[in-house]
């Protein structure tokens, strides 16, 4: 997909649930017809794209009736706090969302989570903050991945976009 500037504004947050539409369309969840479709989000602090990611869920084809499971991860027990309280209102029979206070580059220890899920996003990582702790945060959500699930990078900088790819 074309590099595309983003902020939190609502325009940005628009294009943000258009592009993830069409990520959805390309993923595992668009061939798949049964089972919910599963969004990790790593280092997802207070979770603000989460919103987004419903919208986009909302409006697009690929759920096809499925419920959603939505799981967030974090090393900052404020950011889940907040991450909780803002999933309450997005939170229905079909959409569920869990919160973890984990160190993301550790994410396999929870086997529990599987490693089946659609999408794994990864929002305004610090990459050039510690470059193995990074790779190691990326590995991890790619081992989480389904063969043709898509993995969604956001970056503030072109050095941080450039870094993570």
């Amino acid at each position: 997909m074309d590099l595309q500037y983003l902020t939190d504004s609502a325009a940005d947050c628009k294009i943000l649930e258009e592009l993830l539409g069409l990520a959805l369309k390309t993923s595992a969840a668009a061939k798949e017809t049964s089972g919910p479709l599963q969004i990790l989000d790593l280092a997802c602090g207070p979770c603000r794209e989460m919103e987004s990611i419903s919208t986009a869920l909302r409006k697009s084809a690929v759920r096809n009736g499925r419920p959603v499971r939505f799981v967030g991860a974090d090393i900052r027990a404020a950011e889940i706090d907040e991450a909780r309280q803002r999933a309450k209102v997005l939170v229905s029979p079909d959409f569920s969302a869990e919160f973890l206070l984990e160190d993301c580059s550790k994410i396999q220890q929870h086997h529990e989570l599987g490693s089946s899920f659609d999408m794994v996003f990864l929002r305004h990582q610090n990459y050039w903050n510690d470059p193995v702790v990074w790779r190691g945060i990326f590995s991890r959500g790619l081992e989480r991945l389904h063969d043709d699930g898509v993995l969604v990078i956001t970056s503030y900088f072109d050095r941080e976009h450039a870094l993570a790819i």
